[in-house]
């Protein structure tokens, strides 16, 4: 959890009974925070000296004999840890399977950080389109602020394009670029000079020519 700095259970599979979600371990505490400190994996047999904190809730009444314990690294950042107990006792510990434990490990490190890149992606994008809305709108309102006139016409133009762009079967997703569009449709508008904008009377040929630029 990288806002408390604390390790937290995320879940496991293998297990007797039902495994608490609150578990949470300090770096540096018991055998996962150790691994997670020091950035190195651990084999160790489970006994009363290490079989407390968070480890204690996970293996009680599960007759584990060992724990490989192995942090998941990508691009030099700990991403958590990665556990796996053994319930039988091992004369020595078999070299494929300390590899294909690591292979595990770092697969899941990478796993975890795609995961996050896309979901930060994904964050970014909406904030992205949020604050695109935003101007947007804001832009809409300078309008209809300058020319009291049309106040309220874009908005009535953005709900009308949107009924027809459903009824036009236009896919949902597309639907923001037709509600951006209405909202802009005038936009030029603020670009028009106040004396033709405002003008209380008929506009002449040359000044209708500058208001028809507006688009």
């Amino acid at each position: 959890n990288e806002k408390t700095h604390l390790l937290d259970y995320v879940g496991g599979q293998g297990f007797r009974k039902s495994i608490p979600k609150n578990l949470h371990v300090k770096l540096g505490e018991g055998i996962a925070g150790s691994v997670a400190a020091s950035a190195e994996s651990n084999i160790v047999p489970i006994n009363r000296s290490n079989n407390q904190g968070m480890i204690k809730a996970l293996i009680s009444n599960e007759d584990f004999t060992y724990c490989y314990s192995y942090p998941m690294i990508v691009k030099k950042h700990l991403k958590g840890v990665i556990e796996i107990f053994l319930r039988h006792p091992i004369a020595s510990h078999d070299p494929e399977r300390l590899e294909l434990y690591e292979m595990v490990a770092k697969r899941a490190a990478i796993a975890i950080e795609n995961g996050q890149l896309l979901e930060n992606l994904e964050q970014t994008n909406l904030e992205l389109l949020q604050a695109y809305d935003v101007t947007i709108e804001g832009w809409s309102r300078a309008m209809d602020l300058r020319d009291k006139e049309t106040e309220g016409h874009t908005l009535r133009v953005t709900q009308m394009a949107i009924k027809l762009a459903r009824l036009a079967s236009i896919q949902e997703n597309e639907i923001q670029y037709v509600r951006w569009g209405a909202l802009l449709h005038d936009i030029g508008k603020l670009g028009v000079p106040d004396s033709i904008l405002l003008k209380p009377g008929t506009l002449s040929d040359e000044e209708w020519m500058i208001m028809k630029q507006h688009p």
